[in-house]
């Protein structure tokens, strides 16, 4: 499925052993070269307008309960949040997520409610600078679980690369971050349990902060310019 998609792009609840999702792509410029009738004819080129709106309100993918998800090869560019996670009255989500990618979001993936058994992303792309927060991955104080991410790339990020505020266990191993922003750590932890190991922070900063209500840290193997750069708490 390739479109333009204004506020909601493919939404599952309800579904059990398995959702499988493959070869989704959600962009602006679909509509402006679909020749369809709609478009304004006065010549000029409307994608940028229509992806603004998209920042403001396209909420991408949206997960509820969904057991066993598989989703592969799924891309948005302009998007409020990218891919979200939410707790509905049928239950959360619980899968694998391969070759996904948010470009141009003001929230990549939005952890807000997920099963115990949690999320393994990999190969992920990811940029966040589309508005407040302009970060790429967030966990709501509310979320429980597991997420792991493995051999993702993070750049044009201008807020945090992440912001743990939920009592999760999440990885980040292997993974490339191109910008290293906030003062107080590019990913933040504020609560739960963090692994960062055998990452590359192309830049300067604080990388990584460690607020002290986390609960504990494995943080090894990673390389910065002028040695990692972590905020303990």
């Amino acid at each position: 499925v390739f479109g333009c998609v204004l506020r909601k792009g493919v939404q599952i609840d309800g579904c059990s052993d398995i959702g499988r999702i493959e070869n989704v792509h959600i962009n602006p410029h679909y509509w402006q070269r679909s020749g369809h009738p709609s478009i304004p004819q006065d010549g000029k080129d409307r994608t940028m307008d229509t992806a603004r709106y998209m920042m403001d309100n396209l909420e991408a993918f949206i997960f509820g309960r969904t057991d066993w998800q598989y989703c592969t090869n799924t891309f948005v560019f302009a998007a409020k949040v990218g891919y979200r996670f939410v707790k509905t009255g049928s239950g959360a989500c619980n899968g694998q997520f391969s070759g996904i990618g948010a470009d141009a979001a003001r929230t990549c993936v939005l952890v807000d409610g997920i099963q115990p058994i949690g999320l393994q992303v990999t190969n992920g792309e990811f940029t966040s600078f589309a508005g407040d927060p302009n970060t790429a991955i967030v966990t709501a104080p509310e979320a429980s679980g597991a997420a792991q991410f493995v051999n993702c790339n993070f750049w044009g990020i201008r807020g945090r690369l992440a912001h743990l505020q939920g009592n999760m266990a999440v990885v980040f191993s292997n993974c490339h971050f191109v910008d290293v922003p906030g003062e107080t750590g590019a990913i933040l932890a504020e609560n739960g349990r963090l692994s960062v190991q055998g990452c590359f922070f192309q830049k300067p900063g604080v990388a990584i902060g460690i607020e002290p209500t986390v609960q504990a840290a494995i943080i090894t193997g990673n390389l910065q310019p002028g040695g990692l750069n972590v905020r303990n708490g």
